[in-house]
């Protein structure tokens, strides 16, 4: 999307009188023409531009971690850990992009098998997730949390966010996590 903005930006000085020209419906000096039919440009390279004006795109933001302290605590029962320690290292936690690897790996997710928003649709109305909120989010453009994975104590898991995973991953979109390391507490 920023090479388009800039592209467009660019002719725009460039050719800024020619473009006047054209506005008022007057085509331009045929000696000029040959600048607005661009051969060198691939087939390939102006798909690519199309293709990526139309993909939809996530915002992701740091988690507020308070707002998540039902999830924090939820997961300090299952995996048995002490749950001040668990928050104290979330101040510590960082963000990255969820490879590959990682999403296959991770626990108490439903995310990584997800294919279609039907199926999202299904699992958020089986766990009673409120699904439409984060759509309309996305859909304006809104930033949305990153969701949070615990990392350091064996297989990593998924303390909060499996909606949006399922989301961006029906979408086709990568999400960047907030990773909460307890090897390092």
């Amino acid at each position: 999307m920023n090479l388009l903005i800039i592209a467009i930006r660019v002719a725009a000085q460039k050719y800024r009188p020619e473009l006047l020209l054209w506005m008022n419906d007057q085509p331009p000096p045929p000696k000029d023409a040959q600048k607005y039919w661009r051969q060198d440009i691939s087939r390939g390279i102006i798909d690519t531009i199309l293709a990526s004006l139309n993909q939809p795109t996530i915002t992701w933001t740091k988690p507020n971690i308070e707002s998540e302290t039902e999830e924090f605590k939820r997961t300090a029962d299952e995996l048995n850990l002490d749950l001040d320690k668990l928050i104290r290292s979330a101040a510590r936690g960082f963000t990255q992009e969820l490879n590959d690897d990682l999403w296959s790996n991770l626990q108490n997710t439903d995310s990584y098998g997800i294919r279609s928003m039907k199926e999202v649709e299904l699992l958020a109305l089986e766990y009673g997730k409120d699904l439409e909120s984060i759509v309309d989010a996305i859909g304006k453009g809104q930033s949305i949390p990153s969701p949070i994975i615990l990392i350091g104590n064996g297989k990593p898991y998924l303390i909060a966010g499996n909606t949006r995973l399922m989301i961006a991953r029906a979408m086709g979109i990568i999400p960047e996590i907030f990773c909460i390391d307890l090897s390092t507490a």
